[in-house]
């Protein structure tokens, strides 16, 4: 097992097939079909012209796993601003050794010193929620990506940042503060609610597209009283 930076990555004769493949595999769903809400991503293309030059210009910064030749997990910072990231993108194998994406985020966040991080989790699983527990990160909120018939339907955020604050607790009726931004109950609407309502678990093991709304058991309550506020509303 290897680790690399972009740096390195760009030293790979098809590394770009390889990571478009590694996101197109990883989030492809029982149906054959890839649900990857950023679909750029899967595309050989987009890594090659575009993420290269974000890499080259410091605007993002990559970490993969390789396994037995074979790149097999991936993380990432987005720049937001200038002390500013979104740690994410994380794709990983079935076959990936355990917790490759936490540790490739640790080492993310070794190279960001005091910045501000957040990150957005779908509803799709709570891997990506666990990996943001390990990481010492904050939940702060939930909040909504634009509906997609044709990439699954309605994709919802959970908010992690890096705040020294408690987790956040909805208030006159705001749902997330990442980062000290207030998000309002309204981005998600009364039947989103309802949809959110009638799929809550719990459970690891999610499907894609997403048929739950997946939670960390520990952010329940939270989210139980964020739905009684807003799906039955007038």
């Amino acid at each position: 097992m290897e680790i690399f930076s972009h740096r390195q990555i760009l030293a790979r004769s098809n590394w770009a097939e390889e990571l478009a493949a590694l996101t197109r595999i990883a989030w492809t769903g029982r149906d054959g079909r890839c649900f990857f809400p950023y679909q750029p991503l899967t595309t050989p293309e987009f890594w090659q012209n575009e993420v290269s030059r974000l890499w080259q210009t410091d605007q993002l910064r990559s970490w993969v796993m390789v396994v037995e030749g074979k790149i097999v997990a991936h993380a990432a910072l987005v720049r937001c601003e200038e002390n500013h990231w979104e740690l994410g993108r994380w794709v990983a194998l079935e076959s990936a050794p355990k917790r490759a994406a936490t540790r490739l985020s640790q080492l993310a966040l070794m190279t960001t010193g005091d910045d501000l991080i957040h990150v957005e989790c779908t509803q799709a699983h709570t891997r990506s929620q666990a990996i943001c527990d390990k990481l010492g990160l904050r939940f702060a909120g939930l909040g909504a990506l634009s509906s997609n018939s044709e990439n699954g339907g309605d994709w919802f955020i959970v908010f992690f940042d890096n705040l020294k604050l408690p987790d956040f607790q909805p208030t006159n009726g705001n749902i997330g503060n990442p980062l000290g931004r207030t998000v309002p109950g309204s981005v998600i609407s009364k039947k989103q609610w309802q949809q959110i309502a009638a799929t809550l678990t719990t459970e690891k093991v999610g499907e894609l597209p997403p048929r739950h709304f997946h939670i960390l058991p520990r952010l329940l309550p939270i989210v139980s009283t964020m739905i009684q506020e807003h799906a039955n509303q007038p």
